[in-house]
C-alpha cells in the first residue's frame, strides 16, 4: 500500500478501546468522561511512521507531514 496524499486520521476520545474511558457510553451522565474530555493543551506524537525502503515508492510518499488539525466537539 502507498500511503495517499491529503488523509484523515481520527481520534475517538469516547469509545471504550483502545483505553477504556470513564463512562464512555453515557457522556452527559458521566462528569469523569466530560472532565475527562476537556481539551486545554494537546499532544500529537507521530510514532511508527510509515517508511518503506521500496524503489518503486516515490520519496514523496516517504514521510508525514500534517496539514490541518481539527479539535471539534
Amino acid at each position: 500500500n502507498i500511503p495517499f496524499s491529503r488523509g484523515n486520521i481520527t481520534f475517538s476520545m469516547l469509545t471504550p478501546e483502545p483505553n477504556l474511558r470513564p463512562g464512555y457510553n453515557d457522556f452527559y451522565n458521566s462528569a469523569a468522561l466530560q472532565e475527562f474530555v476537556k481539551a486545554t493543551h494537546v499532544r500529537i506524537h507521530l510514532h511508527g511512521q510509515y517508511h518503506t525502503q521500496n524503489p518503486v515508492v516515490p520519496f514523496r510518499h516517504r514521510y508525514y507531514a500534517v496539514d490541518e488539525i481539527t479539535i471539534s466537539g
